[in-house]
């Protein structure tokens, strides 16, 4: 009687100690995949601002190139209409082109044709010099220019027939009608794209989920 007893004593207490160790497990497990869960959460939400704070800074530095850009060129536009004559002197084109800090001047007359331009570190005087500026896309976007004073345009970045990353901003001229443009290498606004990328952002935001015995799976978006 008494080896009975111990029988059915030991296998009440395996049974407990079988149930307490599932139920353990099964509230540990839980524990762990609301963890996860939160985790995920915060992490997606830390995300979604690190985003949220990049394109507003791309945001602020294109607006502050773009007004830099015009600053530049209508400021050529009125060195040029206080001056005409230095269209004639590439000298000084090249000199006033280093003072703005830009790489390129182009300047038109009434037709759209160019009569001035100094790429940078270009030893010809003008080399564009009778370039229709009608006869391709990119700078016929500024031909308005022709009939609107009031004209001003800073085109999107883009890459240069050379391979370069380039941009241009240009306003109509104030002594005749006419096109003052620059152009410029946007390197600050190219290091805040490149920043701003999303495959850049979710370098630094690498989340491991996995749940019970699910092989875990890396989210980067």
């Amino acid at each position: 009687m008494k080896k009975l007893f111990q029988k059915w004593l030991l296998l009440f207490v395996a049974g407990a100690f079988l149930l307490t160790f599932v139920i353990s497990w099964w509230v540990h497990s839980g524990l762990a995949h609301d963890s996860a869960l939160e985790l995920l959460r915060v992490k997606l939400d830390d995300a979604t601002r690190q985003v949220e704070r990049t394109q507003a800074n791309l945001r602020t530095v294109t607006e502050m190139t773009e007004a830099s850009a015009l600053a530049k060129a209508r400021a050529l536009a009125a060195l040029i209409a206080a001056d005409p004559a230095l269209l004639e002197e590439p000298a000084r084109l090249e000199a006033l082109r280093g003072d703005l800090d830009v790489d390129q001047i182009h300047i038109s007359d009434s037709r759209g044709i160019l009569v001035a331009s100094r790429p940078a570190n270009d030893p010809a005087g003008n080399p564009y010099r009778g370039f229709d500026m009608a006869s391709a896309e990119q700078p016929a976007e500024f031909m308005p220019a022709l009939k609107d004073p009031g004209f001003a345009l800073v085109q999107p970045p883009s890459i240069s027939g050379v391979g370069e990353y380039f941009q241009y901003a240009g306003v109509a001229r104030r002594d005749i009608p006419g096109i003052v443009q620059i152009g410029y290498r946007p390197t600050r606004l190219a290091e805040a794209q490149a920043l701003a990328d999303i495959d850049n952002i979710a370098e630094a935001f690498r989340i491991l989920a996995g749940k019970g015995g699910d092989d875990p799976q890396q989210l980067r978006r």
